[in-house]
Order: C-alpha cells, then sequence, then structure tokens
C-alpha cells in the first residue's frame, strides 16, 4: 500500500487484509489475478490453454481463502461471491468470473466480458470507446464483489458473537467450500493443454460456462 495512502477505517482494514492474504496466496490484485499469454498475437493454444487453467486454479485459490476468513457467512452470501481473472491472448482481453453454487456443489466459469484490440491508428476512435465500456464494467463487476464481501464479513462478525457461548455448526463455509486446486508448471504441464479448453461455440459469443468439481 502506497505511504501516503489515507490509513483505512476497521472495516475498511480488514477488506484489505482479505486482498492481501490473496495477493499473497494467489499472486493476484485483490479481486483479480491477470494472467498474459506470451506477445499480442501470439497463437500458441497450448501456452493459452496453459494460462486459461492457472487462472482458474489461482481463481479458485482466492474463492477458498475467502471461505477459510468469514467461515462463519452463510453459504447463499457467498454463492453470490465472484472472483475475477483477466487474461489476454492473441489480440483479445477475456474478463473470467469464478463464483461457488452450492446446489450441486460445483465452481462456475463464466467470461463476463471480453475485448477484442484493434491497434489500427484509423479505428482508434471506435477502439477507445471499446476499452472505456470494458474497463467501466470491470470496476463495476468489482464494486459488486467488495459490497459481497463486507456482507460476508458482517454475517461472520455476527456469527461470531452468537456462537461465543454455545456450540458452533460443523458445516461452516471452511469446511464446505474445498475446490481442487493444482500448482502448474509451464514446463511439465504445457504440452497438450489445448485440448482441455477453453471452447468458444461462437465467435461472437460474450457468455461461456464451464463447471468443475
Amino acid at each position: 500500500m502506497p505511504q501516503d495512502m489515507q490509513q483505512p477505517n476497521s472495516t475498511e482494514s480488514t477488506i484489505f487484509d482479505i486482498r492481501a492474504a490473496i495477493c499473497s496466496s494467489c499472486g493476484g490484485e485483490g479481486h483479480k489475478i491477470p494472467e498474459t499469454s506470451s506477445h499480442f498475437g501470439c497463437t500458441d493454444r497450448s501456452k493459452i490453454s496453459f494460462d486459461n487453467h492457472k487462472g482458474l486454479f489461482g481463481a479458485s485459490s482466492m474463492l477458498k481463502t475467502i471461505a477459510d476468513t468469514f467461515y462463519f457467512a452463510s453459504i447463499e452470501q457467498f454463492g453470490q461471491m465472484k472472483v475475477f481473472f483477466t487474461h489476454a491472448a492473441e489480440k483479445t482481453i477475456y474478463l473470467w468470473s469464478l463464483r461457488y453454487e452450492h446446489e450441486g456443489r460445483v465452481y462456475e466459469l463464466w467470461l463476463e466480458r471480453k475485448l477484442h484490440l484493434q491497434p489500427e491508428f484509423e479505428k482508434r476512435d471506435e477502439e477507445l470507446l471499446n476499452i472505456i465500456n470494458f474497463y467501466w464494467s470491470m470496476k463495476s463487476l468489482f464494486e459488486e464483489t467488495t459490497d459481497i464481501m463486507l456482507k460476508l464479513q458482517e454475517e461472520h462478525k455476527k456469527k461470531l458473537v452468537e456462537y461465543r457461548f454455545s456450540t458452533p455448526p460443523s458445516e461452516t463455509l471452511e469446511a464446505t467450500v474445498k475446490p481442487s486446486i493444482l500448482k502448474l508448471t509451464e514446463e511439465s504441464d504445457k504440452a497438450g493443454m489445448y485440448l482441455l479448453g477453453p471452447f468458444f461455440t461462437n465467435a461472437n459469443s460474450v457468455l461461456v460456462e464451464e463447471c468443475f468439481g
């Protein structure tokens, strides 16, 4: 945190601590992990797929960190929580989100937005508008996620007081949310990764859903 940044209040401080823990464990920035597949225009499908899966497991780690921190919060509120990762591949920036769906106990991966970059000078006006729209939408999604995290914190604090003199339930978020997380290494895991996706059925489609156990 920059030295000239104003000291946050207690509520904000807890959120900053959670974000710092996420950054430390996942290499991310708050609610988002950035992934870049080599240079602009690179078409290495194995590299692109590898980075997409690396971002997915990083997002899973973010969700697990939040569940372990606010373990007394409700599963209904946690189910609204989204974490994100951006993936720059070829000439497109993809914004993916991951959330936990308690019914079926699956993790849903969604393509929220995508921005196809057009570096041609004659398209600069159109491109500027597209970039502004993309990052403004990203900002709105991050704000929604921060609001939900605050609600999780509030629920958790109330339950901490409630269970101070009684036995807490065994089924907490910490016990329920257990995604499978693999630490991928490019040297050993990249080969053939393109066979695992992501797959797009429509080049113009904005929304894609994937589930994994």
